[in-house]
């Protein structure tokens, strides 16, 4: 795993997008700023601010609302300008919108630590609190500068708040997919500022993390006509934002996945992970209703492995090493092959069953990963 990362702070602030609405744009705890509904602007409005841990209260700062401007604002480059000079590479353009200027800061924060970014889609049952403490907690634990995507979830494990939250999570594919092309606008505008540079400045491993119905979030901005990512929007093979993609107990449909995942197209490899123990999926696939099936964490049904640009990985959890069989990548397993192998993903790197002690299901097509093998690190 990578090394641990200090908790956010108001210097070194974690960066977060949000399409709930607002409730006051701070500094204040996340879930007094924050609401328990989508933004009432627009069904694609989003919000992007800053998160710090003051005591054990997340606290965060909304930027200025950029769809209510009809011009960016100068500022906040002059670092990044000088770094350019005598490099042949594109002069850095002023001025600039602040999920512009944060993306900057970001990237040069996580060349300066040599950490990756990732973003992370939590899943439901979340408010705005537990989103940043669950970004914050991946942070530490695999050293990488992490970016949550904090979407309506009701915060509450009732089968009502289920449907509201699967219902919140179709509202808010809009606005997920106009993140994911606003992050591939800005990654294609300075690639090439960031890899004129020396090498040691390059532009970092970016990955993408799902999880639960944050997979069902990204199945739905992938496939819906009127997202800014989906079919009729942004074509993601001219400009792939992210190395690698991990879509981690999914809850989602596995029948019907080979129908979105390929569309994802990172320049590495889709991850999905299961868990056949996965209580928590269980309990989804017990609801009423033709669309709720076998889910994708937990049973993975047409496994077709296409190369490396997609990887099948079921997780046999042993207990007490890893006891949380829906969230296994959270839990600290003192450098175990589970968590090597985020860490790895994590970091853009290529699959290398070995090094995790894999071993090969032909029957399935997944590469069963045990809580308790050893592998070759």
């Amino acid at each position: 795993a990578g090394a641990a990362a200090a908790a956010p702070t108001r210097d070194e602030p974690m960066y977060f997008v949000t399409c709930r609405n607002v409730l006051s744009e701070g500094p204040g705890p996340a879930n007094e700023c924050l609401g328990k509904e989508l933004n009432e602007r627009a069904p694609d409005n989003l919000r992007a601010g800053e998160a710090w841990l003051v005591g054990d209260e997340y606290y965060v700062k909304l930027y200025p609302d950029e769809d209510l401007q009809a011009t960016p604002s100068a500022g906040g480059d002059d670092e990044l300008k000088e770094e350019s000079d005598g490099v042949d590479a594109p002069k850095v353009e002023r001025p600039r919108w602040p999920s512009e200027r944060a993306y900057l800061s970001l990237v040069a924060r996580a060349n300066l630590a040599k950490s990756p970014i990732t973003v992370v889609v939590h899943g439901c049952f979340t408010n705005p609190r537990e989103g940043l403490e669950q970004a914050a907690g991946l942070q530490a634990k695999y050293g990488a500068e992490c970016v949550p995507f904090l979407w309506p979830a009701n915060g509450r494990a009732t089968p009502w708040d289920y449907r509201s939250d699967k219902a919140d999570a179709e509202i808010s594919a809009p606005a997920f997919g106009r993140f994911l092309a606003k992050a591939a606008l800005y990654h294609t505008k300075h690639s090439l500022v960031f890899r004129g540079r020396r090498q040691e400045c390059r532009v970092p491993a970016v990955t993408l993390v799902a999880h639960s119905m944050g997979c069902y979030l990204l199945k739905l901005a992938v496939l819906s006509e009127n997202t800014a990512w989906g079919p009729r929007g942004l074509r993601r093979d001219e400009a792939p934002v992210f190395d690698n993609i991990a879509i981690v107990g999914a809850d989602v449909n596995s029948w019907d996945h080979l129908m979105w995942v390929d569309d994802l197209a990172p320049s590495g490899s889709v991850f999905i992970t299961s868990n056949p123990k996965d209580k928590a999926l269980l309990a989804s696939d017990v609801f009423p209703g033709e669309k709720q099936l076998a889910r994708l964490g937990q049973t993975v049904e047409d496994a077709e492995p296409k190369k490396k640009a997609r990887v099948y990985v079921e997780f046999d959890i042993v207990e007490p090493e890893n006891p949380r069989e829906h969230g296994y990548h959270t839990v600290n397993t003192s450098g175990g092959p589970i968590e090597r192998f985020f860490s790895a993903v994590m970091r853009g790197e290529r699959f290398s069953p070995a090094r995790f002690g894999a071993e090969l299901d032909i029957d399935t097509g997944c590469y069963v990963i045990s809580s308790r093998a050893i592998g070759t690190e």
